[in-house]
């Protein structure tokens, strides 16, 4: 019977192995084994809510395991990566892993807990039942041809922002521009996502970090303001993945002010999005991460 050690990650003396380990596991799965936000947080530097855990196999030279739990507003978020040459003994590695990652998080008060997994399987189930979680729900990849789609109207340009009419209320769509703009949507956004451990409670430093990625363009980053009152209601960020061999776009996060729910602007905003993507000339843009074959991700919550 094989031992692993789990031991908290307090620096970067692992980060390049722990990196080597989720591009390893990532080409395994054909899909990215950790979440695009734990991914930023990790090689970014992340924020002080968020620890990782390794796993290592005694007398083994490299880790064999990697979890990462970061904290929201309300609850905690939970993500982890097997390495793929372990996943003979990826229960019980999964297993320990988890147990030390919520046992540090009872140190820090416990609280709500659920965990993402892509492509779920009958192991992450045996995991996920051993730290007494059950499944939430599992998200599907969804893709749209945008070859014969119309979006006119729907464009925004520099000079020509896109004014939209619904029921009775009229609305301008522009793109991220300045500081101001930066300000408006940190506040949209932690209203919109009040609860969730990833995409809440976001400052100035994060989104700057978030900026900094490869794919970020201003213009896909789009702002809905109401006419009047110019209160920043909704937004929609795209992302471009130039690597996808049809170049494919995705709707990276829409979020609408709570107070105006209700009003068709996650709609109005998906439409702006896609627009912007078909003017990119994407043939294939996905409302979630693009990949080889049709992923799955599962949630599962603490019990």
């Amino acid at each position: 019977m094989l031992s692993i050690s789990v031991e908290k990650n307090t620096g970067e003396s692992n980060l390049n192995e722990i990196i080597d380990l989720i591009r390893l596991s990532s080409e395994h799965l054909h899909h990215n084994a950790l979440g695009d936000h734990a991914w930023l947080d990790l090689v970014q530097g992340g924020r002080s809510s968020v620890a990782g855990f390794i796993a290592k196999e005694y007398n083994h030279p490299h880790i064999v395991g990697y979890a990462q739990l970061s904290k929201g507003s309300d609850s905690w978020a939970l993500e982890y990566v097997i390495h793929p040459g372990h996943y003979d003994n990826c229960v019980m590695i999964g297993t320990e892993l988890l147990k030390f990652a919520l046992r540090d998080l009872e140190l820090q008060g416990g609280g709500h807990i659920h965990m993402w997994v892509p492509k779920p399987d009958a192991n992450s189930d045996l995991i996920a039942v051993n730290n007494n979680m059950t499944k939430g729900r599992v998200v599907i990849q969804m893709k749209l041809d945008l070859s014969d789609k119309d979006f006119n109207g729907f464009t925004v340009s520099d000079k020509n922002p896109v004014n939209v009419h619904i029921n009775e209320a009229f609305y301008n769509i522009t793109y991220l521009k300045n500081d101001q703009d930066e300000t408006d949507w940190l506040a949209l956004n932690n209203a919109a996502f009040d609860q969730h451990p990833e995409q809440g409670n976001w400052d100035h430093t994060i989104l700057k970090q978030r900026k900094s990625a490869e794919w970020f363009e201003n213009r896909g980053f789009l702002l809905c303001r109401e006419a009047i009152t110019n209160e920043l209601v909704a937004s929609c960020w795209v992302k471009i993945h130039d690597h996808h061999e049809n170049k494919a776009g995705e709707i990276y996060v829409i979020a609408v002010n709570p107070n105006y729910k209700g009003k068709k602007l996650g709609e109005t905003m998906l439409k702006a999005g896609l627009a912007y993507m078909k003017g990119r000339k994407l043939n294939l843009p996905a409302l979630l991460l693009p990949a080889a074959r049709p992923p799955k991700r599962g949630k599962y919550r603490q019990c």
